[in-house]
This record gives structure tokens, C-alpha cells and sequence, in this order.
């Protein structure tokens, strides 16, 4: 019975210093989000290096990588995450990768996973970003799914709401009131927004940087290269942004941007190498901490130079949209689940309806020209005879004379 006691206290003991060990990264996510609605997650742990974008990701049914448009902050020892949630129901796993932390007291390189569900109608809004660290001055874009104007409460020091209309809305927010740097927390309808204001700090900070279209699985589509933009997503000028990639698949020119202001974008161009047959591999582009990666999924084969796989990607996944019968997609074509996607606009076709009745006109207007000629030649024979019916009256008199 002592023995059976002892083994108790030995699991109990096992248990209590597994458990901590196990937990000590988390990250605070809802079990189910609805599609296009802002995740706002914070994340704690004892890491021992800090964590970047480049180790986020988030994947679809454990194994497909789903590019989301997401941002990350660190304030003190916490950090937050926010994206936005796929439109496709589905279930999604967010992920940490080789992320180097204290497992039982010891430093431990692991991966840190979280599932979760999206399901249910379209989000009536959400926000961009969902978390903040700024020196300035800085705006919310409210994007609205709703076809009619919506109010949206806001608490920040007076309760209160605005009306956003269909599509993006601009929110500027001032900082001129905050005395200290410190954490506080915006209140924007559904959403509590961490926002840090680091006041009289000696240090820029960047919201973020990005590839646009940040995509996974670029077209390639009957040639060799594609374009793809650098954007400076926060509201601080970023100077030596890198773009790092492997050579021996395919070549990026510029390679270097030496800056980009708030909000400005800079292309670049990717080419395939000759000999590539398939392609999978990742592009990054890094200013100090910050980097945006870019994912390519392509193939070669006899029917067509360059031919994109179809992977296992939705449309609005690679934030592409389907053409309809009467447009054409002015930008990168890619082989998704919803059929061929659009990865830039799509332009309505000029209507031909018009021109298939112009030889109607041509032959009216042949037909009044020729009616025309022969008027004036009629008219021009009139001319040269004056007096047509005393010439006719002098050729009978004449013959009438013969016969005498």
C-alpha cells in the first residue's frame, strides 16, 4: 500500500515538472473564427531568441501553407499576432516553426501548434492591423463586407462610434495626449487592438513589410519571369531591404532596394533559370528585424514553357479573384481549386456588338456614291446639249429633204 502511495507522489511530482515544461510557449487563440475576421492573438513563453514573421505559419488541414495577410509586435516579453482569417471554411493550424525556448529549464529548439476552425458567413468587418507599436501618429483601415453604411462603437477615452461605409475606412489616431510609453488597448466594435506608444524612444519601428501579391505559387504562364512588389506596410522609412533567394533556381533583379518610404512599393523580378523542371522554394526580403517571405510552387513541362501545378490553393488564398466570361486578367494567371485565378485585375472586354453592323454603312455609303456619279454624268451630258429638242426636229426636216 506504501509503494502503491510513493508511485503516486512519483507521477504527481513527473507531471508537475512536465506540464510547464510542455506549456511554456502559448499562444491565446479562439477554438473557431469566422472567414475574413482579424485574429488577435497574444504569445508568451520564455524565448530565448526573439520570434519574426518568418516563423509564423499558418496551414490548412495540418499541411497546406496559407499565405494571411498578418503582422507581429513585441511589447516587453509578449508578443502579438494578428491576420486576417482565410474566407474558406476549413480547419487551420497556426504554427510557431523552430522557435528556441526553455523546455524544462533547458534551452529547446521546438515547434509550437495550435488548431483552430473557420466557419460560418463572411465577418461583417474587420481591421488592419490588429496590433501596433508606434512612435507616431497612426491609422486603423476598418474593411466593411456590408453592402450598406455600418455603425462601429470605438472606446479609446470617450465611448463612442463611427460609420463606416462598404469597403476600406481610414481611421487616423493621434498620439499627442500619451505622456509615457505603455501598453493600452483600443476598443473598435468586436476588436480589443494592443497598441504600444513608445514616447521620446531613440529607435524607428516598422509595422511591417510585404510582398504584394504575397502569394504561394506564382504564375509563370508561357514565360520565365514575373513581378512581384516590396511594400513598406508601416510608417517608418526602411533603408537596405535584402531580398535573399537561391541562386541556383532563379534570379531576382534588383536584389537590393536601398529604401522604401511609408506605403511605397518597389517591383522586382523573378526569373527561372533554363534548366528548373519544378520549383519549390521560399523568397525573403529583410530590413533589420522585419521580413516578408514569398513562397514559389511551379513546374516545367513539354506542353507549355512554364506551367504552374495546381496545388491545393483557393483563389482568394494567393489573393487572386476568378475572371468572369467577359474579362480578361490584366496580370498573372494561376491553376487554383477554383479553376484558373487572376492574380491582378480583371478587365471587362471591349464589346465587339458594335462593329459586326459596319458593312452596312460601307455599302450605303458606296451605293450614295455611285447614285451620285451618275447624276453628275447625266447633269454634265445636259450641258453640252442646250437645246436637245430643236436638234432632234432639224435631223427629221434633213430626212425628210433626202427622200424629195
Amino acid at each position: 500500500m506504501k509503494n502503491k502511495g510513493f508511485s503516486w507522489i512519483l507521477l504527481i511530482i513527473w507531471l508537475t515538472l512536465l506540464i510547464p515544461g510542455v506549456l511554456a510557449v502559448d499562444a491565446k487563440l479562439k477554438e473557431s473564427y469566422s472567414p475574413g475576421e482579424t485574429i488577435i492573438a497574444e504569445i508568451s513563453g520564455p524565448f530565448i531568441e526573439p520570434i519574426t514573421m518568418t516563423n509564423i505559419d499558418f496551414q490548412r488541414n495540418g499541411h497546406v501553407s496559407v499565405p494571411l495577410q498578418a503582422g507581429l509586435e513585441k511589447v516587453n516579453e509578449k508578443y502579438y499576432l494578428w491576420a486576417i482569417a482565410p474566407l474558406i471554411d476549413n480547419n487551420y493550424t497556426f504554427i510557431i516553426k523552430n522557435v528556441k525556448t526553455l523546455l524544462n529549464g533547458a534551452p529547446n529548439t521546438t515547434e509550437y501548434r495550435k488548431d483552430f476552425v473557420v466557419k460560418g458567413k463572411i465577418i461583417d468587418y474587420n481591421v488592419n492591423p490588429g496590433a501596433i507599436y508606434t512612435l507616431n501618429d497612426f491609422d486603423v483601415v476598418i474593411t466593411s463586407n456590408k453592402n450598406d453604411p455600418l455603425d462601429v462603437s470605438l472606446n479609446i477615452n470617450d465611448t463612442g462610434s463611427v460609420t463606416i461605409q462598404p469597403g476600406k475606412n481610414t481611421i487616423h489616431f493621434s498620439i499627442d495626449s500619451v505622456q509615457k510609453s505603455k501598453l493600452n488597448f483600443i476598443q473598435i466594435g468586436m476588436y480589443q487592438i494592443p497598441v504600444y506608444v513608445k514616447v521620446n524612444g531613440s529607435f524607428q519601428i516598422s509595422r511591417g513589410l510585404e510582398f504584394s501579391p504575397g502569394l504561394i505559387g506564382i504564375s509563370f504562364i508561357d514565360r520565365k519571369e514575373a513581378k512581384v512588389g516590396v511594400v513598406n506596410m508601416g510608417t517608418e522609412r526602411l533603408n537596405s531591404i535584402g531580398i535573399e533567394y537561391n541562386s541556383t533556381l532563379l534570379s531576382v533583379v534588383p536584389d537590393m532596394i536601398a529604401n522604401l518610404s511609408s506605403g511605397e512599393t518597389q517591383y522586382v523580378t523573378i526569373t527561372l533559370k533554363q534548366d528548373v523542371k519544378n520549383i519549390k522554394t521560399d523568397i525573403y526580403a529583410r530590413a533589420g528585424t522585419l521580413s516578408a517571405l514569398l513562397r514559389i510552387d511551379a513546374s516545367v513541362n513539354s506542353s507549355s514553357p512554364l506551367e504552374t501545378k495546381k496545388s491545393g490553393y483557393y483563389c482568394s488564398e494567393i489573393q487572386g479573384k476568378v475572371c468572369m466570361a467577359n474579362q480578361f486578367c490584366a496580370g498573372d494567371t494561376s491553376n487554383t481549386l477554383d479553376g484558373a485565378c487572376c492574380v491582378g485585375d480583371c478587365i471587362e472586354k471591349k464589346s465587339t456588338s458594335t462593329t459586326s453592323y459596319a458593312w452596312i454603312g460601307w455599302v450605303l455609303i458606296i451605293g450614295i456614291i455611285i447614285v451620285a456619279y451618275f447624276i453628275w454624268i447625266n447633269y454634265k451630258k445636259g450641258k453640252m446639249e442646250k437645246n436637245p429638242l430643236k436638234k432632234r426636229v432639224a435631223e427629221i426636216e434633213q430626212k425628210e429633204k433626202l427622200k424629195k
